[in-house]
């Protein structure tokens, strides 16, 4: 942080005036403070320090996908590409520097997604309810891992820590998570984007959907709060294309 204020303030002495320099150097300070509060290996999340706080609107300014939260099953599945999509995933997380915000645990796709993440040397952020900490193995090798005291709490802080959402397979739990996502954009609450990934898997849930738009149950066109690829790369291309999303109530709202 030093480094950057020395920089800010020899900049300055030659150029006081230069709003680029003013713009762009704030950018900085503020995105590095930022990476700077995430410092331990292990939290509990106890004081709840995103309760109630607007996420800030100004984290694309850099137009970059910072934080990708990944949805998924803490189970593998019977479909070996599961996996393997799984891998693909984090392993483009990680080698484009993405951080990866997960459920924490290490079995099932969760555990593969993360460790893929590690592998290419990427970074990671987990959030698990204690009740949870056990029979999903909290993965004691990530950056980060939250230890939290609900699911609500755990599904509030994945939110505040995410850029953007991609789902990967997964049962109930991860049907819980992305609808969610899906209602709280649908009451405007926020912007950020949702990838659905794998669309054979998801073109169940998909018809539920148009279902209750149909029987007029829906808020407009529910595919519109989404998107469904078929490939990781696309997944990630979908997410940085899309508009800056933005938090519009406090997170003790949702």
């Amino acid at each position: 942080m030093q480094d950057v204020v020395g920089t800010w303030r020899h900049l300055t002495r030659f150029a006081p005036r230069t709003k680029v320099l003013v713009t762009l150097f704030t950018h900085i300070l503020v995105d590095r403070a930022g990476r700077e509060g995430h410092s331990s290996s292990q939290c509990r999340a106890g004081t709840k320090s995103g309760s109630g706080a607007l996420a800030p609107e100004g984290k694309f300014d850099l137009a970059t996908m910072k934080s990708v939260c990944v949805y998924c099953g803490s189970r593998t599945g019977d479909d070996p590409a599961h996996r393997a999509l799984a891998e693909e995933l984090g392993t483009i997380l990680g080698q484009r520097g993405i951080l990866l915000v997960y459920g924490g645990g290490r079995v099932g796709l969760m555990g593969v997604v993360a460790d893929a993440v590690l592998a290419a040397g990427g970074d990671v952020e987990g959030v698990i309810p204690e009740a949870l900490h056990a029979s999903e193995v909290g993965h004691d090798g990530v950056g980060t891992l939250h230890i939290v005291d609900s699911m609500s709490e755990r599904k509030a802080k994945m939110f505040a820590l995410a850029d953007g959402f991609v789902a990967l397979p997964g049962g109930t739990g991860t049907l819980d998570e992305v609808i969610d996502i899906l209602t709280w954009r649908q009451l405007k609450f926020h912007t950020k984007p949702l990838v659905l990934l794998d669309q054979a898997y998801w073109t169940p849930f998909i018809d539920l959907l148009a279902h209750t738009d149909a029987k007029g149950f829906g808020h407009g066109e529910s595919s519109e709060q989404y998107s469904v690829v078929d490939t990781a790369n696309a997944a990630l291309t979908t997410l940085e294309a899309a508009p800056p999303g933005i938090t519009k109530v406090p997170l003790d709202s949702l």
